[in-house]
């Protein structure tokens, strides 16, 4: 059985534009990457009507957005591991979940000065207070 698909764009190594009023609001660049809006004009608002997923084969339907990777949320990431970080740069005010909370141990640990790899706390204990 042959699969019927519909197709626009382009077959030559050009940028393909989604346009209204003369501007670029989509543009797929020529390697794939997708841009949304246009850096040269004021912010596009985005609406989602759905779940979105990130980098998830199989998103959770329980939620509405589901990632699968680091995030960063005002300005701070947001990560997870089985200790404070030992490498890398990290600013002040990031964190990292605890992949193996149980009884005794802490929530997760937060970066309380900036640097390779900063200064890291433990926050939130579980139980045993």
């Amino acid at each position: 059985t042959e699969t019927m698909s519909g197709m626009v764009g382009t077959f030559a190594t050009n940028d393909f534009d989604i346009v209204t009023d003369d501007t670029p609001r989509i543009t797929v660049k020529a390697g794939g990457d997708i841009q949304l809006g246009n850096k040269n004009r004021p912010p596009v608002q985005i609406s989602v009507h759905g779940k979105l997923a990130i980098k998830v084969n199989t998103p959770d339907s329980d939620v509405d957005l589901h990632v699968n990777g680091a995030i960063k949320y005002n300005g701070k990431l947001q990560t997870h591991g089985k200790g404070a970080p030992t490498a890398g740069v990290f600013n002040n005010g990031d964190i990292v979940w605890n992949d193996s909370p149980g009884l005794g141990s802490y929530v997760g640990w937060i970066c309380i000065t900036s640097g390779s790899p900063g200064q890291w706390a433990p926050f939130g204990k579980i139980g045993n207070s």
